[in-house]
């Protein structure tokens, strides 16, 4: 995933009813609609579970070493995860008994066992989910309106390709496995997506988003180039 600074990028908060439904008619216009709305409920409204043997490091450990999800190794925040899936009748877990020593050695790293239960597995997605890792949709976005459309460059981004920023609002949703973990009403939102334009096919692919609170000029996350 992208990182780098974060700089507003504000919505306008006195759009009229007209401009509105003009905005939301242009943002169904746009061929590259589908791609942010998938791109937006894949990165935003997705919950992953980790499965079988997992390492959980300590409070010290977690500010110095990052995560590696394909060592199984997480933060020491995976395990209020763990306990509200399981609250949520989705895993059962269990931590592997170490030694003195194994403690020592591992600065604090604890092991656990995640076993998916029949809910998890109904619920997970297939196509995102792996061996290792329960993919679960828990809401939908589906955009409401088109603020900003244009050509973006950074030299973070390989020069060679083209790149588009598109920024807008759009609707968070929650389904019912959301709602039983805390997913309250539906909400506007707004965003700004990174995407990549493929010249042999005309098509553009997602890359990453951000999101935020219209009424606000700051941004939840900081994951676009800007």
């Amino acid at each position: 995933m992208l990182s780098a600074c974060d700089r507003p990028a504000t919505v306008p908060s006195d759009i009229t009813k007209k401009n509105k439904k003009e905005a939301i008619d242009a943002s169904n216009s746009i061929p590259y609609k589908a791609e942010i709305e998938a791109g937006l409920t894949k990165q935003f409204n997705y919950r992953f579970i980790p499965i079988g043997q997992i390492q959980i490091m300590s409070d010290v450990t977690s500010k110095v070493e990052e995560p590696d999800s394909k060592r199984k190794r997480f933060r020491n925040t995976m395990l209020k995860a763990l306990e509200m899936f399981q609250e949520a009748e989705m895993i059962v877990y269990k931590e592997l008994r170490q030694g003195e020593m194994d403690l020592i050695k591992s600065m604090g790293t604890r092991v656990f066992v995640v076993t998916p239960l029949k809910k998890a597995l109904d619920a997970s997605d297939p196509k995102e989910s792996n061996p290792d890792l329960l993919a679960i949709q828990i809401g939908n976005c589906e955009i409401l309106s088109i603020v900003k459309d244009i050509e973006y460059q950074s030299p973070l981004l390989p020069q060679s390709d083209d790149f588009r920023l598109i920024v807008g609002t759009y609707k968070r949703s929650f389904n019912g496995i959301g709602r039983e973990g805390g997913g309250g009403d539906d909400e506007v939102l707004k965003f700004r997506a990174l995407l990549k334009f493929n010249p042999f096919n005309q098509t553009h692919s997602f890359q990453t988003a951000d999101w935020g609170d219209i009424k606000t000029d700051v941004w939840k996350t900081a994951n676009v180039l800007y």
